[in-house]
């Protein structure tokens, strides 16, 4: 019986994120996320030590302290909600960027709070929070894109393994500056380090396959695998075209026909 040459099955990149071991570029975006999260925890604490080392010298009421504590959580929800969809339009890394930029900037400015000046801390805490709670939404799918599909749950619990953590952070972080509520503001200026981190991760390939860049997006799975562009996979064809994106009625309009959902690959996790 005559020999037939085997012809090698084709993968796509997802497939062959898949089926390798991570690499140092993936575990470097696994690190990324943990930092995130944690500095995300720290600060979303931060406010109530913060409020707690100044009501004595400040004289602050019950009503006083209850608004610095309020603003912050209430912008936090306002922050993952708006955060979500800003990062469909204009990138999940980008997005990611500035949520960081936002809460480390209006963090640093609250060093410039004149003696009682609570409300002061309080309106910036409202720009504080809406940083602070676009952080996890939108850096937990970005690192899910570049991980094998059985690793997406995991990275999803790091999610909440970090909420007891920043409080201890925050607990020690009060304890070693004492009653200095400024060098414990300062501490919560140090995430800024990861914009520069940001700076060496390319975007989310979903955002550039969804935009139409499948070059770009072939380009972000090779630099994750850590291979040559010509060696990574072909992407799959989206499931509807590019152009059609869906709001919440699309996420809850449960008859929307399958030619008018959203355009998403099948490692996406969220839109």
């Amino acid at each position: 019986m005559p020999h037939r040459p085997h012809s090698p099955v084709p993968h796509t990149a997802y497939e062959q994120i898949d089926a390798a071991p991570l690499t140092s570029n993936q575990k470097s975006l696994i690190a990324l996320l943990a930092v995130g999260n944690l500095s995300e925890f720290f600060d979303m604490f931060l406010i109530g030590f913060v409020v707690a080392l100044l009501i004595e010298p400040w004289n602050l009421t019950g009503f006083e302290e209850g608004t610095l504590l309020a603003c912050s959580g209430l912008a936090t929800v306002l922050g993952a909600v708006a955060w979500g969809r800003i990062a469909d339009s204009i990138g999940r890394r980008r997005a990611l960027f500035w949520c960081i930029l936002t809460f480390v900037s209006f963090t640093a400015l609250t060093l410039l709070t004149p003696e009682r000046g609570w409300v002061m801390i309080a309106v910036l805490r409202v720009s504080v929070g809406m940083g602070v709670g676009g952080l996890n939404i939108t850096s937990i799918p970005y690192v899910q894109e570049f991980v094998p599909s059985t690793h997406r749950g995991l990275l999803a619990g790091l999610g909440s393994v970090f909420i007891p953590l920043g409080l201890v952070l925050g607990s020690v972080s009060q304890k070693v500056v004492d009653d200095n509520w400024r060098l414990l503001i300062l501490l919560g200026c140090l995430p800024a380090v990861l914009l520069i981190w940001l700076r060496v991760v390319p975007e989310s390939p979903r955002f550039h396959q969804v935009a139409g860049h499948e070059n770009r997006a072939r380009a972000s799975l090779a630099w994750a695998l850590e291979l040559p562009l010509d060696e990574a996979g072909e992407l799959p064809a989206p499931r509807c075209s590019p152009s059609v994106h869906s709001g919440l009625r699309g996420i809850f309009w449960r008859h929307c026909p399958p030619t008018r959902r959203a355009c998403s690959s099948p490692r996406s996790s969220s839109s």
